[in-house]
């Protein structure tokens, strides 16, 4: 006990002598939190993986959310992560090793959950009942909340997402409410309506990566069967890319190849946005150096080969990291 008693600031007791007795309760409940290490944050508990809801369009809406332990002072980053087709926000963290990680670097991390099979980012994936669901609403309208409740760092506020999940990165990317600074996509194209699409676009800044050998977003495009009736036309991988250069008005592209990575940058883009390519050599559909393989059970054909050497949450980390103004973007591949 003794030892614990030292390790409590010496603010508290003099804050609990000072107080009145109608306080004396809360302060004891504070002891108790501060000797048993159980340490809360606006509601959340620190160092813990866990799950909240978040009431949107007057439902109640699920996501993880992990506060790291021996946070600064000063605001921390945020990155939120989204699942693709059939996954769930818990799965998708496991995929990508991300709860590791955001300890390991200290930022908030987030994994809202779709009501659907996927996030309704325009290809009708999420399923005919959810159609109408506003999930870029509901994405900015919890990652503005979080913000605000945890002293989230607006300068470095990240989105990724993962196949459907990608899309729907894309989709939040048009959104002109949106706070998020920069977006990583990873195996998924852009979905939205064409209004959205021509809507005004600040100054963010994204990374694309896909596989060469995704045969659910061939390289080339072309119709991919979903089965239940739904084929999507998808766009080629260089389309998907260009549309945002295009958008961006971007006028300078740099190629370059490093290792397995194939990378098209374009460094002129207006209000200094920033946009690169990876087109990654041998990847299937997969989150590539993940630690869990939810594809184990289904043939190589449907979504290609597997692919370690490229590790996909340390690729996007670096490329958010160094974005202006605290660094120049990066050009090479960093294994870290």
């Amino acid at each position: 006990m003794l030892i614990l008693l030292k390790r409590i600031p010496t603010q508290f007791f003099h804050s609990c002598h000072v107080a009145r007795q109608r306080a004396l309760p809360a302060c004891l409940a504070a002891l108790l939190l501060l000797l048993t290490g159980c340490h809360t944050l606006a509601g959340f508990r620190i160092g813990e993986l866990q799950e909240h809801t978040f009431t949107f369009d007057g439902q109640k809406r699920s996501y993880w959310i992990l506060i790291p332990e021996d946070l600064p002072d000063d605001p921390v980053p945020m990155l939120t992560v989204l699942h693709g087709t059939g996954g769930d926000a818990a799965g998708m963290l496991a995929m990508g090793n991300f709860e590791q990680h955001a300890r390991n670097n200290k930022y908030i991390l987030v994994a809202p959950q779709s009501l659907g099979r996927a996030f309704n980012e325009g290809s009708g994936r999420t399923g005919k009942e959810f159609l109408g669901v506003d999930d870029t609403g509901f994405i900015n309208a919890l990652n503005a909340f979080l913000l605000e409740r945890l002293n989230g760092d607006r300068k470095r506020n990240f989105l990724t997402g993962f196949s459907s999940g990608g899309a729907m990165t894309q989709r939040v990317a048009l959104s002109p409410d949106t706070a998020f600074v920069a977006f990583a996509p990873v195996s998924g194209h852009l979905w939205a309506p064409d209004e959205e699409q021509e809507q005004p676009l600040k100054a963010r800044h994204m990374l694309l990566i896909f596989g060469d050998s995704d045969p659910l977003n061939p390289l080339a495009g072309g119709p991919v069967n979903y089965g239940n009736g739904l084929v999507l036309d998808k766009p080629s991988q260089q389309a998907t890319a260009e549309g945002w250069a295009s958008r961006w008005q971007c006028s300078t592209r740099v190629t370059a190849q490093s290792d397995i990575v194939h990378l098209t940058s374009w460094n002129s883009c207006g209000n200094g946005k920033i946009l690169m390519y990876h087109k990654i050599e041998g990847l299937g559909h997969f989150w590539a150096g993940g630690t869990v393989n939810k594809y184990d059970n289904i043939p190589p054909e449907r979504v290609g080969p597997y692919q370690v050497r490229y590790i996909t949450t340390l690729v996007i980390w670096d490329f958010f990291t160094r974005l202006p103004p605290e660094r120049p973007p990066m050009l090479t591949i960093k294994r870290t």
